[in-house]
């Protein structure tokens, strides 16, 4: 069975971005002994790299069990920031009997709350369309100011909960970063030289498909 590496965001740490590389790179995961799999399709038009999916439509949960188990690769890697709000998730029957790592990126609280406010606030206002508040403010656009009142709270409550399920877990399975975008920027330029490889071996091998043809 292969070891299971959940990273769960937090919100605002470049989780789309590296979901992004995990996606574009599938090769290179996998010489490493890495597995990203999807049981369902990635929502590219959105976009979304995440590959969880399967953790809120439970439609397909057999065959998420079995993709994971099967997977070529001794490591799987699981993808989604919405894990660390909805941390019941790590419990999915996929991932019964296999050992959990959680992986977690972390910045000061102060930079993630403004982030995910202004994010969410006008014209976006996006924040109160997902997160259980009342009914009259999903109704109307709301400021960035009452947006930080919601995120503050929101965000104390995913943080007490994950706290209380770390020890669950146990603290040696659970592995925690801070968010550097020096770093962010580093992986961008390898993603973008890996991106130039593979479109220059793309060439090459039309090239050698054309001079073989006019040879025969």
């Amino acid at each position: 069975m292969p070891q299971l590496f959940l990273h769960i965001g937090t919100v605002k740490t470049g989780t789309t971005f590296l979901q992004k590389v995990f996606h574009d790179n599938p090769a290179v995961m996998r010489r490493h002994g890495v597995a990203y799999p999807y049981v369902f399709p990635p929502e590219l038009h959105l976009p979304r790299y995440a590959n969880a999916k399967f953790l809120f439509d439970r439609s397909r949960d057999s065959e998420a069990r079995e993709l994971i188990a099967s997977a070529e690769a001794p490591n799987v890697l699981i993808s989604e920031e919405n894990i660390f709000q909805y941390i019941e998730h790590l419990n999915h029957p996929a991932f019964e009997g296999l050992q959990k790592k959680v992986v977690l990126y972390v910045r000061p609280a102060a930079e993630v709350l403004a982030a995910w406010a202004a994010e969410a606030s006008q014209p976006y206002n996006v924040l109160p369309a997902i997160l259980d508040i009342p009914h009259p403010m999903r109704s109307r656009i709301l400021p960035v100011d009452d947006l930080l009142d919601i995120a503050s709270l929101e965000y104390a409550v995913h943080v007490g909960r994950f706290m209380n399920l770390m020890d669950e877990i146990g603290r040696d399975d659970v592995i925690i970063r801070p968010f550097e975008r020096a770093s962010m920027r580093e992986l961008e330029e390898e993603n973008a030289r890996l991106k130039r490889i593979v479109a220059d071996l793309a060439l090459d091998r039309d090239m050698l498909s054309d001079l073989i043809k006019r040879k025969l």
